[in-house]
Parts: C-alpha cells; sequence; structure tokens
C-alpha cells in the first residue's frame, strides 16, 4: 500500500462550482500539482496492477458538507498521483475501486490516499 497525504493548496473543488472554467482549472491545477509534489516529497511507491484508492478528507473546520462533493478535490489529487508515476492511468483498467470517506478534522485541511493493490485490499 502507498500513503500520500495532500495538505490543502487552495479552495475544495466541488462538483457544483460554478466559477468561470479559467478559475476552475487554475484551482483543479493547484490541487493535481501538489498531489505530485507531496507524492514525490514522500517517496510513494509505484503500485502495478488493479488498485483500491481511498480518499479521506480532512476538513479544517467542523462544517457540514457533502461527501460526494468532494469528488471534483479527490480526481484532481489521483490525476496528480498518475503524473508521478504512483499509478500508471486512473481509468477502470486501474482503478477498481474507489472509496472517499469523511476523516476526522484537522488543520490543515487535507486529503489522505491510500493506494492498495487490489489483492492486498481483499
Amino acid at each position: 500500500m502507498t500513503t500520500v497525504e495532500i495538505t490543502q493548496p487552495g479552495p475544495w473543488l466541488a462538483i457544483n462550482d460554478r466559477h468561470h472554467f479559467a478559475v476552475r482549472n487554475a484551482r483543479t491545477q493547484a490541487w493535481r500539482h501538489a498531489a505530485k509534489v507531496y507524492a514525490k516529497a514522500q517517496h510513494a511507491q509505484p503500485v502495478e496492477g488493479a488498485v483500491e484508492v481511498r480518499a479521506v478528507i480532512h476538513k479544517a473546520t467542523r462544517v457540514h458538507y457533502d461527501l460526494d462533493g468532494v469528488a471534483a478535490t479527490v480526481k484532481a489529487c489521483v490525476d496528480g498521483l498518475r503524473d508521478a508515476g504512483v499509478i500508471p492511468e486512473d481509468d477502470t483498467s486501474v482503478v477498481a475501486r474507489f472509496v472517499v470517506e469523511p476523516g476526522p478534522v484537522g488543520k490543515p485541511g487535507r486529503v489522505v490516499v491510500h493506494v492498495t493493490p487490489i489483492e492486498a485490499a481483499a
């Protein structure tokens, strides 16, 4: 299993975001780049074969949120892990399970992504 902790680089992304596409893109790229940088800094090892991606969301405040609403943030993080070489691809040929769960409140906000080979996750 490989675990990468990604500290919040900017606003959380939301699937219901209505900002201008350039604003959305800049925010998305910030999360994607942060995931790549943190994966490399934490010496995340590549995982081969089919994997489960489990993302634990740690917001900095106790504000309630829709768990499925942070999917855009998690997708940007998974793209960054692909960019870092942790997973070879982010489609269903590699990512066979995708789980998002809330974690405890903690400052700064962060996403902790666990990438586990399916054989080890069973």
